[in-house]
This record gives C-alpha cells, structure tokens and sequence, in this order.
C-alpha cells in the first residue's frame, strides 16, 4: 500500500502549471502578432540614381511609386502596381530594383509578356547583359502569342 503524496509537495504543482499556461498564451500571441516580411517588403526601397532628372520628373516617379507600393498593399497580387512599380525604378535608374521587380511579376504571372519584355529591355539597354536579354526576348514572345496585339 503506497502511503498518500504529502500535500507540501503538492504545493508547487499549480503554480508550475499557471507558469506554463502564461506561457503558451504568451507564446502564441507573439507568433500571431509577429510583424511577417512580406514580398513588397524587398522592393519597398526608393533609390534616387538618375541625377538628369529635374524635381519635377523626380517628385512624378516618386509618386507614382509611391502610389503603387500603397496599391499593392491592399492587393499584393495587383499585376498593373508592380509594373508601375518597376517602372518607376527605371526611371531613376535603380535598374537593379527595377530588375528584381520585373522577375518577381514574371513570378506572378509567369505566362504575361510585359515584365519579360521590360526585362529583356534593361539587361540589353542599361546592363549589357545580351544573354540574359535574348533569354527574356524569347520568353516575351513565347508568352505573347495568346495576346490580341
């Protein structure tokens, strides 16, 4: 016959258990209230690099930038926002940014022709990279044969 757990040893078990359960609550708010990158996050960046433009066409590719990255945070999946985004690198010569946006809306929409145009357009014209723009050419024609025009 065992003899009965002394109720002094029994002492620590509950707030032990309190402990946990604060605990895991905590733990689980914090992975839901956690701020989560997302893919808007990597281009969200505004790099000035083309010094030919006046403030005018700067505060225009500014906006229109600007304009965008709200748009896509409402609708990350909003094809024409990430061209515009794009876009509007390009015109202040982040052409890195630009390219990096271009490949990700070929990811979205991997049968479009438009960013593996404007792909094809940066690496020959502003990157010499021609391998990497006859890649991107093709691709556009390849994707553009459903087109209307």
């Amino acid at each position: 016959m065992t003899s009965p757990t002394p109720i002094s040893s029994r002492r620590w078990l509950t707030p032990l258990v309190v402990v946990l359960v604060i605990a895991a609550g905590a733990a689980v708010a914090w992975w839901q209230l956690r701020p989560v990158a997302t893919p808007l996050d990597a281009f969200a960046a505004w790099r000035m690099a083309n010094p030919t433009l006046t403030a005018e066409q700067q505060q225009q590719a500014k906006t229109e930038f600007d304009q965008s990255l709200a748009a896509l945070r409402a609708n990350p999946d909003d094809f024409s926002s990430w061209m515009t985004l794009g876009s509007a690198k390009l015109t202040v010569k982040d052409y890195e940014g630009a390219v990096a946006i271009f490949e990700y809306a070929g990811k979205i929409r991997p049968l479009n022709s438009m960013s593996a145009n404007n792909l094809g357009h940066l690496y020959a014209t502003f990157l010499g990279r021609n391998d990497a723009a006859v890649a991107a050419y093709r691709r556009a024609i390849v994707n553009s044969a459903d087109e209307p025009r």
